[in-house]
């Protein structure tokens, strides 16, 4: 046998022990992104690897077993949006971290009232762009890629009381206007880049650190 082909087997032996050893202890996944909750970042569709190695810091993405009855057991993957000990308010659509605006640096999908002149030079997918009456449409938009265009258009939010996030938490919140709610000690408050459409903290509560399973690199 020739000396690469000997160097390709260990290497490939190599890879095969690797994954089945990361498999068994966490240490290394493979997944595959099945929904829209964390798009833009993460495309429905793409692949990614993620390690139990490396502690999650403030916006790290960590996957975690849902704890939701109807997903019980599914593995999800969202944002760390407030450590332990974090007080984490949404104001007007706005995420704020003790006190700071945090979705500032970050590329997000939100919906905005869009006039029609402008929403009809964009391109949206299938059922995204929801016409309104008189000039305009509600359609998500990019919060950084497409931030010339958000200067034309309106941040839409809804403040009536969300029965899903009052049932969880007890208030009369909203995804737009949540908080302020101190994330408990040994968990994490996670939520998708996705804000209009992601099943994250705000509706299930917070991610308890034993649940979670590896930080994604």
């Amino acid at each position: 046998m020739k000396k690469y082909q000997i160097i390709l087997i260990s290497v490939f032996g190599a890879l095969v022990l690797l994954i089945v050893i990361g498999r068994l202890t966490n240490a290394l996944q493979y997944y595959s992104v099945p929904t829209k909750s964390n798009e833009p970042t993460f495309k429905t569709g793409s692949h990614f690897l993620a390690s139990n190695l490396f502690k999650p810091q403030r916006f790290d993405f960590i996957c975690y077993k849902s704890t939701a009855p109807e997903y019980e057991k599914q593995t999800w993957f969202h944002r760390v949006c407030g450590m332990p000990g974090d007080i984490v308010e949404i104001r007007n659509g706005d995420l704020f971290v003790n006190g700071k605006n945090s979705d500032g640096p970050l590329n997000l999908k939100k919906l905005y009232v869009i006039p029609y002149a402008i929403a009809i030079n964009l391109d949206f997918e299938e059922g995204e762009a929801i016409p309104l009456p008189g000039d305009s449409i509600l359609a998500p938009l990019e919060t950084i890629k497409q931030k010339d265009i958000i200067q034309k258009c309106r941040l839409y939010i809804d403040s009536k009381e969300d029965p899903a996030i009052h049932s969880t938490f007890g208030k009369p919140w909203s995804p737009y206007n949540f908080g302020p709610y101190t994330v408990p000690a040994n968990t994490y408050f996670v939520m998708g880049d996705n804000r209009y459409r992601s099943m994250d903290s705000r509706y299930n509560g917070p991610v308890e650190k034993k649940n979670y399973l590896t930080t994604l690199f």
